[in-house]
């Protein structure tokens, strides 16, 4: 900058005396730069200097702003791939979840199936005097309602994780298109009276074994032994219990539906980007998943449970 600025001086002098001469037409025959190169010397290189400070200043902005504008549509191209790569993380949840909540939703119907088939296998081995294979039987049946109620309360958590991760997807910008809809729908009275029935129908036969004397022996071996029906440590908490525990899984789960189904669609309505994009299998899948959830919804809505006694 000063030599430069130096530079300029000397090439104002120079310019100022050539300029001295021509205006006055008299040459400068001392040797020293007269006055007024001096003057025009001085002038010149403050306005060469301004012009260049000038220029490079413009220079220095329209590379900043140039840099400026990178690094802006740099960070909106981060954040658009990282929304994006949200986005498809939570679709990726969506479906997964979904297929869960399908998959459970369809062990209901085949574990009550189940546990009916264990009440008329136990009232067979009772009228046939088999005392051990007649509670291993009750016990069974217990393991299948503990599974029904697992699948229940499965359920409820997944309806509820679904609706929030709708609800995110809402918030980048995504559009949930068909994976919005929870593949799960309950007829909750339908649900208990059957419930109801299978409970009570084994919780009476369990009292009429225990009755008799031989039958009463092996439950008294049995009842306080480790069980698999889940959520109890034993078979005789399993036999108390499992009925009310039941009818409260199964009214959470209505609830949760509910709620799930208002916050879905609240999000639904929010939703303006772009619809999710599926793949024709992953489409086929999601068509396959509602025609399952409806067959499985109709099979418990016609479900009952049979007469057994052991009297």
């Amino acid at each position: 900058m000063f030599i430069g600025f130096l530079f300029a001086i000397i090439i104002g002098a120079i310019i100022g005396g050539t300029l001295q001469e021509v205006l006055t037409g008299s040459p400068n025959r001392s040797g020293g730069v007269p006055m007024p190169g001096v003057i025009i010397g001085g002038v010149a290189p403050l306005a060469i200097s301004l012009i260049w400070v000038v220029l490079t200043s413009q220079r220095k902005r329209r590379g900043q702003a140039r840099a400026e504008r990178a690094r802006e549509q740099a960070e909106m191209d981060r954040r658009r791939s990282q929304e994006q790569q949200s986005r498809s993380q939570l679709e990726n949840r969506l479906l997964e979840n979904l297929e869960r909540a399908q998959r459970e939703f369809a062990e209901m119907p085949s574990r009550l199936r189940a546990a009916n088939t264990e009440a008329a296998s136990a009232v067979r081995y009772f009228n046939d005097g088999a005392f051990s294979p007649f509670w291993s039987a009750i016990e069974r049946a217990y393991v299948e309602l503990g599974a029904y109620r697992s699948a229940v309360e499965a359920l409820a958590t997944l309806a509820t994780g679904h609706a929030d991760e709708v609800a995110r997807l809402a918030e980048l910008g995504g559009n949930a298109g068909a994976l919005a809809v929870f593949p799960v729908r309950i007829d909750q009275q339908r649900n208990q009276d059957l419930i109801d029935s299978a409970t009570r129908s084994l919780s009476d036969m369990v009292y009429q074994a225990q009755k008799l004397p031989t039958f009463a022996q092996i439950w008294e071996q049995r009842r306080t032994t480790a069980a698999v029906v889940a959520g109890f440590s034993n078979l005789e908490t399993a036999v108390s219990r499992l009925g009310s525990s039941l009818s409260g899984s199964i009214r959470s789960l209505s609830e949760s539906l509910s709620a799930s189904s208002s916050r879905v669609d609240a999000s639904v309505k929010q939703m303006s980007g772009s619809l999710t994009t599926l793949t024709q299998e992953q489409n086929r899948h999601l068509g396959d998943m509602a025609r399952l959830s409806e067959k499985t919804f109709q099979e418990l809505h016609h479900q009952t449970w049979g007469h057994y006694s052991l009297t």
